[in-house]
């Protein structure tokens, strides 16, 4: 009870030359009917394809946002801002609901804060993994009040920005509006299929999806004060779905120079001519070996494409395909590795491969800041190595344990994201987990000194 329910109806002519009755279902408080503070609004989608139910996409959101209206209002402390549920139709059809939400609501004008969910699939943890433009001030304030396991990174929400698809939190977006956006990706294989039935999709995904909402929509409930206006963006990722770091993109460029500075410090003592060759020759092997396991991903995946092994995108025995995949990309990529480098000191393949890493996180720092952590997190296990382990192995060792907290899970991510289909991604990004290992494939794997490795 205490809502009040407005259907806002519109139509929509698609290029058929048919005209879709199109409604919008937007809950409101009367107490807050003349209130002039920004509100915060849940929105989902409640149309399905024409090809399944729609219990995963978007029933469960659906669902989601009734309890979570319910619950956020009975709570003891009075809400601080208005909450607004938002139901749109015509999501399917491209977006057609929610464009006609901002064409013609005055909703819409009042920018509001906003929690949107969606669904890929049946199961597995929810990803918040989009947000709005300039970030920084709302991912400070509320990324910490994601539901365990918090699993989310800025790299998400910068490669969804260059797909071509996308949800009702896109058209909001783009109408002003500011917020995150959560979906579940696992179980893809039923997306717009019979099979996303109510039998199939886990409680605990919609659970998860109610912990998340709950959590932040009570943090911004709490207070009228708005997130501060900024058009800084924030870098950040969580380790291991237990906590989330994150920090504004402005600090990346400063922490590339001394990234850079501290690689060059360290590169080994021998005349700058060999030096440079040695670099030269190992980038250009990296770049022959990502180009060959690159085009044999490629290959894989469309000699299988649709075949009884890979029908549509995404299919129920994909992880297994992925598996597949990553271990032949792992096994091609590192006989090259032992093929190229045999002749060369693992200490010349250390210290070149920090300075690569080095010119890729200045590249990152640069193009693509919200990636910054990828090349980061790798440039502080190297230094950490070096200070505590004399030998190359161990220090290979150390690098390869510390990049699998957050490279493991990403790799995973990645698999359920973008299917088996996308083998020319995917087996460069498999490729890239063992590059810590290729100093032990070189020449002659005796113990060296950190002390040995000074500036020239």
């Amino acid at each position: 009870g205490g809502w009040t329910v407005e259907v806002q109806s519109g139509q929509y002519s698609s290029d058929r030359m048919t005209t879709v009755e199109l409604f919008n279902v937007i809950a409101t408080r009367p107490e807050w009917a003349d209130s002039e503070i920004r509100p915060l609004v849940l929105s989902t989608h409640y149309d399905s394809c024409p090809f399944g139910p729609g219990a995963g996409d978007a029933g469960g959101c659906v669902a989601t946002l009734l309890e979570a209206g319910r619950l956020l209002m009975s709570e003891s402390q009075a809400p601080q801002r208005p909450l607004i549920l938002v139901f749109t139709d015509g999501e399917e059809l491209g977006l057609r609901g929610a464009e006609q939400l901002v064409a013609s609501h005055p909703l819409s004008q009042r920018r509001p804060l906003f929690l949107n969910l969606d669904a890929r699939g049946t199961c597995g943890p929810v990803l918040m993994y989009e947000t709005h433009d300039g970030n920084l001030t709302a991912v400070q304030q509320w990324i910490s009040q994601l539901a365990y396991p918090q699993i989310t990174g800025s790299l998400f929400s910068a490669l969804y920005r260059y797909l071509p698809n996308g949800t009702d939190f896109t058209v909001f977006r783009d109408a002003g509006w500011e917020g995150f956006n959560f979906a579940i990706l696992d179980g893809a294989h039923r997306y717009h299929q019979p099979d996303d039935t109510l039998e199939n999709l886990d409680p605990r995904s919609v659970q998860h999806f109610g912990n998340h909402v709950v959590n932040l929509a009570g943090t911004i409930l709490s207070t009228s004060a708005d997130p501060e206006f900024t058009d800084r963006n924030a870098v950040f990722f969580d380790v291991l779905g237990v906590t989330v770091i994150r920090f504004p993109t402005d600090w990346c460029l400063p922490m590339a120079f001394a990234v850079t500075l501290l690689a060059w410090r360290h590169r080994r003592t021998q005349p700058d001519d060999h030096f440079l060759r040695a670099l030269l020759t190992i980038t250009g092997a990296m770049l022959l070996i990502m180009i060959v396991v690159a085009a044999f991903g490629w290959m894989m995946s469309a000699s299988v494409r649709g075949t009884r092994l890979l029908e549509r995108p995404f299919v129920a025995h994909g992880h297994w395909l992925c598996l597949a995949l990553s271990l032949l990309s792992i096994a091609m990529t590192l006989s090259m590795a032992a093929g190229l480098f045999r002749r060369m000191q693992p200490q010349v393949i250390w210290t070149s491969l920090r300075l690569i890493n080095a010119g890729m996180c200045l590249t990152a720092a640069i193009l693509l800041p919200e990636f910054f952590h990828l090349v980061l997190i790798p440039a502080i296990v190297t230094a950490v190595a070096e200070r505590m382990a004399e030998s190359i192995d161990a220090r290979c060792l150390m690098l390869s344990i510390g990049m699998s907290f957050t490279g493991v899970p990403l790799l995973h991510l990645l698999s359920m994201a973008l299917g088996p289909g996308a083998g020319l991604i995917l087996s460069v990004a498999y490729a890239s987990s063992v590059i810590p290992l290729f100093p032990v494939l070189g020449q002659g794997r005796e113990k060296i000194s950190v002390g040995n490795v000074q500036a020239a």
